[in-house]
């Protein structure tokens, strides 16, 4: 194309797509910035230093700590550096300082630092002192006001470091900033919690549906002692339900084949879309735990209905938190919080684990849930919960409500009913009203109940002062006159947690002749938890906890608690002691010791308890050998002395281990010639929709997220297994933020299962693994959110791949060397890069079927001042094909030498185009008119033209004169364009 065609195109394409607007005298203030915003950028690049930049002119700063961006700030340029406007600049700092008419006023970095600057701002009042301020200080344009930057940082005690050339200033305080705190908490939160590499691949909705496929975990066993023959079971199922998640629990034995049952349906919703207007995320009923309104009652699980918009895996509580979950019938339970013990369940007995009111600390709450089965098992669960202040932004509300039947469950009520407890709502309401501060309030009602509170109110606040400390206030009261009062600050000092705690209640007592009156009484408690030590030499956790009781009834008493974990490598050693002194009675103080330690294959664990007051004396202790006899199988040898009791016991406990199912047996023996055998069959069953098939596996599918794979090759590209394709085996499938990898079988299928609920994780196929020549995924993934007991299925056909080899030419003959080529398909978007070698060639192989073009980089053709003579395009078939003698053919570009009048010098085309939408009606009348632009050679900076000729620079200045005339700048240049 000519020179001449270029400019006309451009004219009628470009720019007069602007030529509507209208230019009046309101557009010469945005005229005038936008040349004052361009002419900064373009200093920005040209000028190294302050003095380049003519005072006066607008600046527009990029504030930094360290590496973190915090915001742009407005300034003007001084002769002493710049002003800088103070809205923008308390902004980016998160300083607590109100603007209102009369001036600013408030505090930064803690309340007690008060900041005041009112008209007619001659002085300031920082820190108690007043600071007078010379008329060169300070600069007033309209409502805005600009304050000297070497002022600012006196006044707030910052170090400044402005680059006028980059647009960039660097803070530095001796003091943590507000916004510095903050940016190290989301920092931490992201660098401790688990998942925190996110899910990047395009997301695979998991929508609920009328019945999706039946998920169970099975227990079976068998029980045979000196006086017990019995037979049991219990399966706790999961799987989709008119458009629910359903949930049920049913357990016998011989002699009463369902002595337990319990069923839940439920229904989430990430973006709050249930109910409407209720914008819920969360509704379950049948068997449900009611809404918790406040601690001087405890609800049981019963039938109902529960509503809430919380959002998931929020924790709205940032006080306590209750930890919850399914467990078979007859095994242990241990809760570790940080790496200390901190609670034990025995023997569970209605198929669920419950640890209530566990305190959260501020920082990292990491819990680890330790399941011991009665053969031995020994399974592994783990949350995590940040505390850093109130869960909710400001503005943010959520709601929690409920409606039970107490006393009663759907199926079971011979089993758990006590009584009618009667009907309960219960309700739960949080505001924030900042970021750092919320209140809340709830309430309970109950009907139908005989005696006992009917009314329950609870309210209270949390909040964060100084970015360091959360304080929760609580108040709670029924209809009986029974209160409790509870403050709770937390911090971290030092990187340990600290925890004070003060509460006071008042609740009834039944006295001797029947009557009640209402005893009161206090407790003052201290926390502390953290490391000693985390280092090459092991981890020392430890968690002491002081209280102080006042009764009004009966005097005081005191406790003291301490909690020790080292570890180190193979080796651990815990200990637990407890200090009571008691009001009436003597000092007693009792404690346990564990160590564990593994030897090559063998895992070994030793535990004594003891007492120290009144008497020392061990009370018990017991040995613990385990190991593998075989790959699959497992061995564990206890010995266990209750010396209290003068009991002995010995148990031997066999395991079979595979990846679909267990199967466990045991023996024991005591001293009082009891003796007992067991042997339990573990296992959890699916059902696969797609290929009516079932699958196992070991790890539970009830309470977790699964997916099955299937891997086979798609020889028409239709993304679809057709007949006669062939499915992959030995195939490796991950689960990458769910740490999950599986093998695909001979019929192309794998089980991804035990995917953490409501944790999105990308699904990938490992491509080292494919051992099928010239195929490659015809997709690079997906991403899921797994639900509880619900399979997705997810489908990777494997594609034959294709090659494109070819070489780059300039217009001659002559090679282009190291030239970037990039290859895009139907939608624009880059699929493929590679380099050409020093010889000019290219190739690229492992591509999928369909139409692409390949491109030489626009940086390296305009940089050379090359351009290309055609569209270079491929297409492949679904067959697989290598093209040869895909050739680039690059052209040297035509230029010419002239001159042009110039209406302005840019730094980007969208200033350039808009600054043209502004003037392009008052040149439009203009004789000899004919817009353009062009990048400068060997810059960045692009150049709006008015005409060009190529030798008349009597014309050209004809031209300027003519622009001048209806009030805009204009410029004769001599210029070398490339076209």
């Amino acid at each position: 194309m000519g020179f001449r065609h270029q400019k006309k195109a451009l004219t009628l394409g470009v720019l007069m797509s602007c030529s509507s607007l209208a230019v009046d005298d309101s557009y010469a203030k945005i005229l005038n910035l936008l040349k004052q915003l361009d002419n900064t950028l373009v200093n920005a690049q040209l000028a190294p230093s302050a003095n380049s930049i003519p005072e006066g002119e607008m600046l527009f700063l990029s504030f930094y700590i360290g590496n973190n961006y915090l915001g742009e700030v407005v300034g003007v340029k001084s002769r002493t550096g710049a002003w800088l406007e103070l809205t923008s600049f308390f902004d980016s700092l998160d300083f607590a300082i109100r603007t209102s008419s009369e001036g600013f006023d408030g505090w930064f970095i803690e309340p007690s630092n008060h900041f005041s600057f009112v008209q007619p701002f001659s002085q300031a009042e920082v820190l108690g002192a007043v600071h007078h301020l010379k008329p060169i200080e300070i600069y007033k344009e309209e409502d805005d006001l600009y304050v000297d930057w070497q002022v600012l940082a006196a006044w707030f005690n910052l170090e400044l470091d402005i680059d006028y050339g980059a647009q960039e200033a660097r803070v530095t305080s001796k003091h943590v900033l507000p916004i510095e705190a903050k940016i190290d908490r989301t920092q931490r939160l992201k660098r401790q919690f688990v998942g925190s590499q996110y899910a990047t691949k395009p997301w695979k909705a998991s929508p609920y549906s009328l019945f999706s496929s039946p998920l169970a975990d099975v227990q079976l066993g068998y029980r045979k002692s000196h006086d017990i023959d019995a037979t049991n079971y219990s399966i706790l199922g999961a799987h989709d339900f008119a458009y629910l998640s359903s949930q049920y629990y049913i357990a016998g034995h011989e002699g009463d084949l369902l002595d337990q049952a319990r069923l839940t349906f439920s229904r989430e919703s990430e973006q709050g879309k249930l109910f409407g207007p209720l914008k819920a995320t969360q509704v379950e009923f049948g068997d449900i735990v009611a809404t918790r309104v406040a601690s001087l009652h405890r609800n049981q699980l019963a039938r109902g209905i529960k509503i809430s918009n919380v959002p998931l895996n929020t924790l709205l509580d940032q006080n306590r938190i209750s930890i919850s979950g399914e467990v078979q019938n007859g095994w242990d339970v241990e809760l570790y919080q940080n790496g200390v013990l901190v609670e034990q369940q025995f023997d569970s007995t209605d198929g669920r684990y419950l640890f209530e009111n566990i305190n959260l600390l501020v920082g990292l709450n990491e819990f680890e849930i330790i399941l011991y089965g009665p053969q031995g098992q020994v399974e592994k669960h783990t949350k995590q919960h940040f505390i850093d202040g109130s869960a909710l932004d400001s503005g943010e509300a959520v709601y929690e409500v409920s409606l039970s039947e107490q006393g009663h469950r759907l199926f079971d009520d011979k089993q758990y009913q006590i009584g009618s407890l009667g009907w309960l709502l219960s309700t739960r309401y949080e505001q924030g009203l900042s970021d750092t501060l919320s209140v809340y309030g709830a309430t309970s009602l109950r009907e139908g109940l005989e005696s006992g509170p009917k009314h329950v109110l609870s309210m209270g606040s949390n909040t964060t002062l100084l970015d360091r400390f959360l304080l929760n206030v609580n108040y709670e009261q029924d209809d009986l006159s029974q209160s409790r009062f509870e403050l709770v600050t937390r911090a971290k000092i030092l990187n340990q947690a600290v925890r004070l705690q003060y509460n006071r209640l008042s609740k009834r007592t039944l006295l001797k002749l029947g009557s009640q009156e209402i005893d009161t009484s206090s407790n003052l408690g201290i926390e502390f938890s953290g490391n000693f030590m985390s280092s090459q030499y092991g981890r020392l956790s430890y968690r002491n906890i002081v209280t102080h009781t006042n009764q009004q009834s009966g005097g005081s008493s005191q406790s003291f608690g301490n909690s020790l974990n080292y570890t180190l490598g193979k080796y651990a050693i815990g200990n637990q002691l407890k200090w009571t002194n008691p009001s009436l009675g003597t000092l007693v103080g009792t404690g346990s010791t564990q160590i564990q330690a593994r030897f090559g294959q063998v895992y070994s664990r030793f535990s004594v308890d003891y007492k120290i007051k009144p008497d020392r004396d061990i009370t018990g202790y017991s040995a613990e050998v385990y190991t593998n006899l075989l790959a699959d199988v497992q061995a564990q040898l206890t010995y266990t002395s209750s010396i209290e009791n003068d009991l002995d016991t010995t148990k031997l406990a066999l395991s079979w281990q595979t990846g679909d199912y267990s199967i466990n047996t045991s023996m024991s023996y005591n001293n009082d010639d009891e003796w007992q055998f067991g042997v339990f069959g573990r296992f959890s069953v699916g059902y696969d929709a797609v290929n009516n098939s079932y699958f196992t596996s070991r790890r539970s599918l009830a309470q977790s997220g699964s997916a099955l794979i299937r891997v086979f090759l798609d020889d028409n590209d239709n993304g679809q297994l057709d007949e006669g394709e062939k499915p992959v085996e030995g195939v490796k499938v991950r689960a990458l933020q769910a740490h999950r990898t599986t093998l695909t079988s001979a019929q192309g299928s794998a089980e991804l299962t035990g995917l953490l609920v409501n944790r999105k994780t990308d699904v990938v196929l490992d491509k080292t693994s494919i051992n099928e020549p010239f195929v490659v995924p015809r997709h690079q993934g997906v991403s899921i959110t797994p639900r509880a007991g619900y399979v997705e299925y997810i489908d990777f056909p494997l594609v034959n791949a294709s090659e494109v080899e070819g070489n780059v030419y300039i217009e001659g003959g002559k090679i282009l060397p190291y030239a970037q080529i990039k290859l895009l398909d139907d939608s624009g978007a880059q699929v493929a890069q590679t380099e050409a070698a020093y010889d000019g060639y290219y190739l690229f192989t492992d591509l999928k079927p369909g139409n692409y073009t390949a491109k030489v980089d626009d940086t390296l053709v305009q940089r050379k001042n090359l351009k290309t003579t055609a569209k270079l395009e491929v297409e492949l078939s679904a067959q697989g094909s290598v093209l040869s003698n895909v050739d680039f053919s690059l052209k040297e570009m035509d230029k010419i030498q002239g001159l042009v009048a110039s209406l302005g010098v840019f730094s980007s085309l969208p200033i350039l185009k808009t600054y043209f939408a502004l003037v392009n009606e008052r040149l439009s009348s203009l004789e000899g008119y004919s817009p353009f632009y062009y990048k400068a050679p060997q810059s960045n900076q692009y150049i709006l033209a008015f005409s060009f000729s190529a030798e008349s620079r009597q014309k050209q200045a004809f031209a300027c004169e003519r622009v001048s005339s209806v009030g805009l700048p204009c410029s004769v240049k001599q210029t070398l364009i490339h076209y």
